[in-house]
């Protein structure tokens, strides 16, 4: 059987949904399935991310999302838009000539008006709801992110995208949530001395840092010894590393860049707490690594967040005033002594959150398992001429759409 697993960023910059779609490969690899990765190849560079020992097609793209998350909101969203739509044409163009059993696309809706020209089932597969600045505003008169959502065989969601996707759209999603390995993210050996923090992330705009960073300075109030890690990188770190400077935390910030996946786990080990403060996290893989590696965390009750976190067991949940106001109220949310007292608290339940943290790993897992299992029905794939009337179009679905879309017959 062979896959496709198209992922754009994935050979550029490590990320929640494009881990996600790598550890799915590993599974399908020791069942016996052949992976092959459609990734974003940059024009001024090359990729940076190892996908071995998976057979990896870098197809060439203008790699505009750096420039769109520094880009004013409307301008960074037609960028955005720009970038999904030249690299859905260039990865067809590659796709039509190869015989796959399955093809499964991540994020870019874009594909909707390719998957009738490719030879199997396929699937969309959301990180987060879907949203396009040219669909679901500019062009009020053409078919919305969710309308499109029925040119694939199958939607796979995750946490609060699920729900999002069940309201908006004609489509039942299959919900799977990522999970991690609990042999992996284990908890340290030895006691950890003094509140340290960290973050694991991108830098970008949802994960509001420079606020993270606000936040973290006001701890350092109660907790003079207090330090904070935030690893990772992207197109904000030096907004971020501003940011830390103008808090004169220089001393007690680090910033340590890109790690390597199979060093990550230590960085979670050598800490007291997981610190997350994002406007918009639809699942959030990183408080599972957190969960696992036995330190609590410390979040915004928000998305998904409350299903993972048992508060005050494995962690501590921040309240929002107004869920619907949220995105304008971070400006004051490091003040509120329930934020204060949530990291100082944090760093007092470490032992406690190690054994309820890895259960709530494994039991959120297991349940993922269950209810994914025999969700999506295989289907065979059909060889088609696409000029020939007496041969039926694959999918379906995707052939209806693209008729009520584009006017096809």
């Amino acid at each position: 059987m062979r896959v496709a697993f198209v992922n754009r960023m994935l050979g550029i910059r490590r990320s929640g949904g494009g881990m996600w779609d790598y550890r799915m490969a590993e599974q399908l690899r020791e069942r016996g399935v052949d992976v092959t990765f459609y990734v974003a190849e940059p024009l001024t560079g090359e990729l940076t991310e190892d996908l071995s020992p998976f057979e990896c097609v870098p197809v060439p793209t203008p790699h505009l999302q750096d420039i769109a998350y520094a880009a004013p909101r409307g301008i960074g969203g037609v960028l955005a838009d720009i970038d999904a739509r030249v690299f859905a044409s260039r990865v067809h163009a590659k796709l039509v000539d190869e015989a796959f059993d399955v093809v499964q696309y991540n994020t870019n809706r874009e594909f909707a008006r390719y998957t009738d020209r490719v030879d199997a089932p396929t699937v969309l597969k959301l990180n987060g709801p879907p949203y396009s600045l040219y669909r679901d505003v500019l062009n009020p008169f053409t078919e919305s992110s969710y309308d499109v959502l029925e040119a694939f065989d199958a939607v796979v969601t995750t946490g609060a995208t699920t729900e999002a996707v069940r309201e908006r759209s004609g489509v039942e999603p299959v919900e799977i949530n990522p999970g991690v390995d609990t042999d992996q993210f284990t908890p340290g050996a030895r006691p950890v001395d003094g509140p340290r923090f960290l973050f694991v992330g991108r830098f970008v705009p949802a994960k509001n840092l420079t606020t993270l960073v606000d936040a973290f300075a006001t701890v350092r109030d109660r907790c003079p010894d207090a330090e904070l890690t935030l690893v990772g990188d992207g197109p904000l770190r030096d907004k971020v590393a501003e940011r830390v400077r103008e808090n004169e935390l220089d001393a007690a910030v680090t910033l340590p860049g890109y790690v390597p996946n199979e060093d990550i786990p230590e960085y979670y080990r050598d800490a007291t707490a997981f610190v997350l403060a994002s406007s918009h996290e639809s699942f959030g893989i990183v408080l599972l690594e957190a969960m696992s590696a036995g330190i609590p965390v410390v979040a915004p009750a928000i998305d998904a967040i409350p299903r993972i976190v048992d508060d005050g067991e494995n962690g501590l949940l921040v309240e929002p005033d107004s869920a619907s106001r949220w995105p304008t109220r971070w400006s004051g949310w490091p003040r509120r002594r329930t934020c204060v007292n949530g990291w100082v608290k944090a760093v007092d339940r470490r032992p406690r959150a190690s054994s309820s943290g890895t259960s709530a790993v494994r039991n959120c897992w297991n349940s993922t398992s269950r209810s994914a299992n025999g969700s999506v029905p295989h289907r065979p794939s059909r060889r088609f001429s696409p000029t020939s009337s007496s041969n039926p179009r694959w999918p379906n679905r995707a052939t209806r759409y693209r008729r009520r879309r584009f006017g096809e017959t």
